[in-house]
This record gives C-alpha cells, sequence and structure tokens, in this order.
C-alpha cells in the first residue's frame, strides 16, 4: 500500500451507528466521506496474526489519546459522513509518523 505522509496526521473520534465513540486515524477526506485506519486499546486480547497488523501509537498521550492504543493497517475503512459527526481529539507526532510509515512500508500484506 503506497501512501503519502503529511506532517499532520489527525486523530478522530466519530459516533458509529450503533452509538459506539471509535478514534481513529484519518487518512483522506472527500466531499461524501473519509477513510480511515480504526485504534484499539484491545492489542493484548488479539490473535498473533492480527497483532502483526497493529501498530503501538509510541506519543498516545500527546495524541489525544486516554490509554495505549494501536493503530490497525489491516485495513482502511470508508465511512460516509452523512449519520457521523467527526470531531478532533489530536495528531500523531512526528516520530510516530515516521514509524508508522515505515511500518505500512515493511508490513507483508
Amino acid at each position: 500500500m503506497k501512501m503519502t505522509y503529511s506532517s499532520f496526521m489527525f486523530l478522530i473520534t466519530m459516533v458509529q451507528e450503533k452509538g459506539k465513540v471509535r478514534s481513529v486515524l484519518l487518512l483522506q477526506m472527500t466531499k461524501s466521506g473519509m477513510k480511515v485506519f480504526r485504534i484499539t486499546s484491545k492489542y493484548s486480547t488479539k490473535s498473533a496474526k492480527i497483532q502483526k497488523r497493529y501498530y503501538e501509537i509510541q506519543d498516545w498521550k500527546e495524541a489525544g489519546l486516554d490509554r495505549p492504543s494501536w493503530i490497525d493497517i489491516g485495513e482502511a475503512a470508508c465511512f460516509n459522513l452523512e449519520n457521523l459527526h467527526p470531531k478532533r481529539i489530536g495528531a500523531l507526532s512526528e516520530k510516530d509518523i515516521n514509524s508508522l510509515a515505515a511500518f505500512i512500508e515493511n508490513y507483508d500484506y
């Protein structure tokens, strides 16, 4: 997966259909929707296969998260903005942006 990285990678929260508030890493915005990587704090409960696709956010507090968290790079999700109300909670540090870029480039899809 070839991606471009800016010096700002925003973390946002959004409320999904069932009312769950989820933190995500915003990858791309369009007029009708957004493309994101999901963020989880449930790393230890996942299988080793799934854990391999999780990037650990080093500076999670500075990014606006309230607990250690991981970015799931396995598949980008697309959401329609019609029923979502995204809110910016922070941004990845420069160190995390560079480390995430290297993690994605070295990931074996």
